[in-house]
């Protein structure tokens, strides 16, 4: 077989509506929707979002939260691990371990929104990408924050810093600017055959 050929090969061979040639692009109703890429372009943009999301945070507790250190969201992050100690006396295994969970939880989130954008009904589009970031902020600050953090830490720690420790509206803001970042860094990084 020549390079240039494509050899198709009908995956349903009775409705012959889905076919795969070469292994990195589907064609669905006569629509092709290549693949390559897509979904590691969204892990990248997720673990940017991450970022983002430890720099809203991380501003917040330097300009408004004078009481407290500015790193205090990393001190909290790294208690679901290590404990209670590094509330009052971090090291930098503290920060390291911060950064690494909240990395972890943020390519958890990242691969959700691959799965998003590389389904057949997603029209990737920078505003459609920024959408989407949203809802994956909003619905990753309602599960992370209320539906697995808290029990996690009272079953892991003994405590719940998350919720008494930090303040509502800037884990809701981090979440939004996580979720939203993350669409606007996949439009950057995306294959542009996807259009």
């Amino acid at each position: 077989m020549v390079a240039s050929q494509v050899r198709r090969v009908p995956v349903v061979p009775i409705l012959a509506v889905a076919r795969w040639e070469m292994e990195t692009t589907i064609e669905l109703g006569g629509r092709a929707l290549a693949r390559r890429g897509t979904f590691a372009a969204a892990l990248v943009a997720g673990q940017l979002g991450g970022l983002a999301f430890l720099g809203v945070w991380l501003f917040a507790y330097a300009v408004w939260f004078r009481g407290l250190p500015w790193t205090w969201p990393l001190r909290v992050i790294a208690s679901f691990a290590l404990g209670s100690v590094v509330l009052e006396s971090p090291t930098a295994l503290t920060y390291v371990v911060a950064v690494i969970l909240n990395q972890l939880v943020a390519l958890f989130w990242s691969g959700a929104f691959g799965w998003l954008v590389v389904s057949a009904v997603f029209r990737p589009r920078l505003a459609t990408n920024v959408v989407a970031g949203l809802g994956l902020g909003l619905a990753a600050a309602i599960v992370d924050t209320i539906l697995l953090v808290p029990p996690f830490f009272g079953i892991l720690q003994d405590m719940d810093p998350w919720w008494r420790l930090l303040d509502r509206g800037w884990d809701l803001a981090a979440h939004v600017a996580f979720g939203m970042t993350t669409g606007w860094f996949f439009e950057v990084f995306r294959p542009r055959t996807l259009a």
